[in-house]
């Protein structure tokens, strides 16, 4: 029987790469979501605040690198113009597109919610390929998601999927912006743009 980790709110998980947050409309469109999670899964999994919520597009630091802050800043010092320029880039030839969220998945490390495949993520993802990381191993995410939910307890996995079965919805978004994102906690705390380009 597979087991999930407990996370804790303030955790030190460094993220750091290109995302779209969440705006306020987008936080409303996902409010039943929430809602419904939350009286269902309180005691047993901790929510993501809205000012966390958004679509990782590339990573540049993963979960499991760099929990120092220093190593960190260096990187981040060194490479900014070159990132801002692939941004720079990747946002002037790319035209804003929708995605459309229609799955709740249970995995080990969180509850997401999962859009359907997206061609335009995929070109949007290709272009930001230059990008420089910490890692010439990182994970990049192969499908659009958001997480809404890490874990309080260890428990069967399981367990949460049983709870979680048969919430159905159907949300799109309009992905026009692209930014610089950085966290360095779980959830406790909204991540920092660092830098944000419009998508024509």
């Amino acid at each position: 029987m597979e087991t999930i980790p407990i996370t804790t709110p303030d955790q030190p998980i460094t993220y750091f790469g290109v995302a779209y947050v969440f705006s306020q409309a987008d936080n409303q469109r996902f409010q039943h979501i929430v809602d419904l999670l939350h009286s269902n899964l309180s005691d047993l999994a901790y929510l993501a605040p809205s000012p966390y919520r958004h679509i990782t597009i590339a990573g540049i630091t993963s979960v499991s690198e760099t929990r120092a802050d220093k190593p960190l800043l260096d990187f981040m010092h060194l490479h900014k113009q070159e990132i801002e320029d692939v941004l720079d880039e990747a946002s002037s030839t790319t035209p804003r597109f929708t995605v459309n969220f229609t799955q709740l998945e249970v995995h080990k490390r969180a509850i997401i919610l999962r859009a359907e495949d997206s061609q335009q993520m995929a070109g949007l993802r290709s272009k930001l390929h230059n990008l420089p990381t910490l890692n010439a191993h990182i994970n990049q995410p192969n499908f659009v998601h958001t997480s809404i939910a890490r874990y309080k307890q260890t428990l069967p996995i399981e367990r949460i999927s049983q709870i979680t079965s048969g919430i159905e919805f159907s949300i799109r978004l309009t992905i026009d912006t692209i930014s610089l994102v950085y966290a360095s906690s779980s959830f406790s705390n909204a991540q920092e743009i660092m830098t944000e380009r419009r998508l024509r």
